[in-house]
């Protein structure tokens, strides 16, 4: 067996890859986990969630407009997914 296959074959062996993915998982939480910086709370602006919150709340006058603007967000949403299952998959992908 040559070198490199011999390289190719433990480095895409099953186990080698689960040893990485818990080493990465591992050194993730001894990084963020234990990190006092992380844990830290200060202020933050953030910009697209200021921009989210206006634009719910604040471009309409009255909650009746927001709540109905919200609904319209939701069946949106739910007619997206059920035209896309049953029209353009059904349609395209199927027989």
């Amino acid at each position: 067996m040559e070198i490199d296959a011999w390289f190719r074959y433990y480095f895409q062996h099953p186990w080698s890859r689960l040893i990485v993915a818990y080493l990465v998982t591992f050194f993730n939480f001894l990084l963020f986990a234990e990190d006092p910086i992380s844990h830290s709370q200060t202020e933050a602006h953030m910009v697209v969630v200021g921009n989210c919150f206006s634009f719910l709340f604040n471009k309409y006058p009255g909650s009746g407009w927001n709540v109905l603007k919200v609904v319209c967000w939701i069946a949106a949403v739910i007619a997206g997914l059920l035209a896309g299952k049953f029209i353009f998959h059904r349609q395209l992908f199927g027989e």
